[in-house]
């Protein structure tokens, strides 16, 4: 009968989505992941966050001799008294500064601070490290780096320093710091809250990226 047939219609298109998840639900995360494009390059610039694999993929990098140099941004002074300053005090451990922060994470992977170059000015958000990145490289003349972040955050990275870089012939070649699939695992992501979290975060901070650089015209944004 028509009903049945109308009935019969409608539990299909309930029904199709449903069972072919596997292949639209990765759809979100996929366009976040950028494939590598290693290449050699003047420098190797490594963007905060999850600081223990980029740095550690950064100090590989330069080992392999893909580039002479480093560059990393110091958070702001907000920004560190948010997080490590309160493990210094409940530890006990000595306060750091930014720079000696730093200076301490590329030696746990063995780098000393020799071609280790930081930006001149503080950074609060992905936008600003772009800011901070190209006028330390349009100051030093390098003509090309590899952007070292982790997947979640590699797209968002590559459209700002693509969009900041824009007209100065910086040739940009994106490099992913892997990180254990037990921390992120993008391809199901929504299997675990964290990377469920993790990949929401990274639309809405892309929208607010770019939301201040057409339209606040600001360099500093809460969104990291």
């Amino acid at each position: 009968t028509k009903v049945g047939a109308r009935l019969f219609l409608a539990a299909a298109l309930v029904a199709l989505p449903v069972l072919s998840y596997p292949l639209w639900l990765p759809l979100p995360s996929t366009f976040l992941l950028v494939q590598d494009n290693l290449r050699h390059a003047d420098c190797i610039v490594v963007l905060r966050g999850e600081d223990y694999f980029r740095i550690r993929k950064a100090v590989e990098l330069f080992r392999q001799g893909f580039a002479n140099h480093i560059v990393i941004s110091p958070f702001s002074a907000e920004t560190v008294a948010l997080s490590y300053d309160l493990v210094s005090k409940i530890t006990g451990m000595e306060k750091l500064s930014e720079k000696e922060r730093l200076r301490k994470y590329f030696e746990y992977f063995g780098k000393d601070t020799e071609n280790i170059e930081l930006t001149s000015f503080e950074i609060h958000s992905t936008l600003d490290e772009a800011f901070a990145t190209k006028q330390l490289m349009l100051e030093r003349d390098y003509r090309s780096m590899i952007l070292v972040t982790n997947g979640y955050h590699m797209r968002r990275a590559l459209i700002i320093f693509k969009l900041i870089f824009r007209g100065t012939g910086i040739q940009i070649y994106p490099v992913t710091a892997e990180t254990d699939s037990k921390l992120h695992d993008p391809l199901h992501w929504w299997q675990r809250p964290r990377d469920v979290r993790r990949m929401i975060e990274e639309y809405v901070s892309l929208f607010y990226n770019l939301r201040n650089y057409f339209f606040v015209k600001k360099g500093s944004i809460a969104f990291h």
